[in-house]
């Protein structure tokens, strides 16, 4: 019953840029995929290089695919603050012990989920920030990179494209013609029925310095629960905060009342749009392996690997 779903965040897309990221989320969902067949639970589905535990999640492997993926903002390709900086936030959880680990403003890594994970895995804590993550880091054996490294042309571009707005955080999921990336995400569920979530990013073009928003924040940015599904969020950060996001739509899927996964997704999404002006997307693994995504923007890349084996993704 392994299946897999992963976004590569939800705004308007330009048309030069929807092949290049379908395509790395089809990438991302398969090699995810294919761990997970192999027979390895979403919470042991592949090897990274510097982890201790010689075992991670599928879902740390979608995402540490996306993270290395140009356009998509987190990891390589992460936008910039204010100061002209990259500030990274990441989150994991493991849905059958309800155990997760987040990471918030960490600079000068290439996978801030992995780290995310070691938090999660070797530490009694759920979330590591700033100074303290890098510390962490540097302690796990995480390699440190130049920031440059992470930082694009499409990246430099945006934060000059943003300098224009004068409530960035506020209005730039609001606006019609919203401009940039955004996070990226991954749910599993594996021929166990365990499910796993994460989700990354580099966060808003001309974010303040320190600014988190919904990503590393359990119940907003991803959520799993092996008895009900999982999620992964992206939008507007602050609104998806506000409302739950992840959580609600959870307890909606959980509540039944005849809706479905796409359903709750649905209604959840609207809900924060009617109550906060906010826009975004989410995707979900129900417990029962079903595969489902929904968006309030003018587009969201996803892909996805069914239970039955079937490849699909979109814009």
């Amino acid at each position: 019953m392994a299946a897999v779903i992963v976004h590569a965040g939800a705004y308007d897309i330009p048309d030069h840029e929807a092949d290049p990221l379908r395509e790395g989320c089809k990438k991302a969902a398969q090699e995810a995929h294919k761990a997970l067949t192999e027979g390895k639970s979403a919470v042991d589905a592949g090897k990274m290089p510097y982890s201790r535990c010689p075992l991670v999640t599928s879902v740390e492997l979608a995402v540490c695919v996306l993270e290395d993926h140009p356009l998509m903002d987190a990891g390589h390709g992460s936008v910039l603050n204010a100061a002209g900086e990259v500030e990274m936030d990441a989150i994991i959880t493991d849905g059958s012990s309800l155990n997760f680990g987040s990471v918030a403003g960490v600079r000068n890594i290439s996978h801030p989920i992995s780290l995310a994970r070691m938090v999660m895995d070797d530490t009694p804590h759920v979330m590591l920030i700033g100074v303290g993550a890098n510390l962490f880091a540097k302690e796990k054996g995480v390699p440190e990179v130049d920031p440059d490294e992470l930082v694009t042309a499409e990246a430099k571009e945006a934060y000059q494209t943003f300098k224009q707005y004068s409530s960035v955080v506020d209005n730039v999921f609001n606006i019609d013609n919203h401009l940039g990336h955004d996070t990226v995400g991954a749910v599993a569920i594996d021929l166990c029925g365990n499910i796993a979530a994460g989700t990354s990013t580099g966060g808003i073009s001309l974010k303040r310095v320190g600014r988190v928003g919904d990503c590393p924040l359990i119940g907003c940015g991803a959520i799993a629960d092996s008895g009900v599904g999982g999620i992964s969020c992206t939008g507007h950060g602050e609104s998806i905060a506000k409302v739950l996001l992840a959580q609600r739509s959870l307890s909606t899927l959980q509540a039944k009342n005849g809706i479905d996964a796409e359903g709750a997704l649905s209604e959840s999404l609207g809900y924060m749009l009617d109550r906060v002006g906010g826009r975004g997307g989410a995707i979900m693994v129900t417990k029962e392996g079903c595969v489902a995504r929904h968006y309030t923007t003018k587009g969201m890349a996803w892909a996805s690997v069914s239970k039955t084996g079937q490849l699909d993704s979109g814009i």
